[in-house]
């Protein structure tokens, strides 16, 4: 009779506050689960976040790479920076096109054009600007050296301020009227016209 006093007891008062603890330690899992889900989330999108600010500021501090990096984003339907990479986009393209304060012509006037390409090649970026509009005011190379010359650096050159500078010079023959964003654009053009120089 005690036993089954005992038992009823245990059914009665004790199991369900069994059941009602074990349903607590069920919830309260379930709640940190979605927390540390929840978190994870807001720090993966931070992290992508941040990510993408370190390509604008790369893209703003002359990194052509990382440029075309911003470009493809501009260019992604759909992409959760679209709107933002194309804002950047612009005002990089706006600052991309300060002249050049140092003048180097007396430097390079009377340079061949592999002295030149070698000279380019060992300047420094921010000396790339001027030595460009210098190879444009020379002389002694033909315009087709020239225009040769700022398809390489449209095609390869790692300075953005290059490349636009490049895109520049080339638009007063080509005349396409294109920024740096339609770099590809003097290169077809010079493909399909290089004959003609």
């Amino acid at each position: 009779m005690a036993q089954t006093r005992a038992i009823d007891i245990i059914e009665k008062e004790v199991r369900p506050s069994v059941r009602k603890v074990e349903k607590f330690n069920r919830e309260a899992i379930q709640s940190s689960e979605k927390l540390i889900k929840e978190t994870r989330e807001r720090l993966d999108a931070s992290f992508k976040e941040i990510q993408f600010y370190l390509l604008v500021q790369r893209a703003s501090n002359d990194d052509r790479k990382a440029f075309d990096e911003l470009l493809a984003v501009c260019n992604s339907a759909g992409h959760p920076f679209q709107n933002t990479a194309q804002q950047a986009v612009l005002t990089i393209v706006r600052s991309a096109r300060l002249e050049p304060t140092i003048n180097l012509d007396a430097q390079v006037q009377n340079l061949s054009y592999a002295e030149f390409l070698r000279s380019y090649r060992n300047s420094h970026r921010s000396s790339r600007v001027p030595l460009l509009v210098s190879l444009w005011r020379s002389k002694k190379l033909s315009m087709k050296e020239k225009l040769d010359f700022l398809t390489t650096v449209i095609k390869d050159d790692d300075s953005l301020h290059a490349v636009e500078k490049a895109c520049e010079l080339m638009n007063e023959v080509a005349k396409l009227n294109k920024n740096i964003a339609g770099a590809h654009f003097y290169l077809s053009w010079w493909d399909k016209n290089k004959e003609r120089y």
